[in-house]
């Protein structure tokens, strides 16, 4: 009985080594495919500026002519 779990045992191992093998395989093709990675890379970064709030130009154009309307009131007094 011995033998049959040792062969078991010994088909366990194979089997755990050999998957152990092809994820290490994908693990490397996926590092050598550069072009792959950049274009993941661009992809994480369209996704981050498009999540960033942005301050339209409308609000930004009315604040500077606020703040220079505010400048030019004082520098007339």
């Amino acid at each position: 009985m011995s033998e049959t779990t040792s062969k078991e045992q010994l088909q366990a191992e194979i089997e755990q080594t050999r998957e152990q093998l092809g994820e290490t395989v994908e693990q490397l093709a996926a590092k050598a495919d550069v072009k792959a990675r950049v274009h993941e890379k661009v992809e994480e970064r369209k996704a981050e500026l498009k999540a960033r709030p942005q301050i339209p130009v409308g609000v930004a154009v009315g604040l500077v002519a606020v703040v220079a309307l505010v400048v030019w009131r004082r520098s007339r007094d």
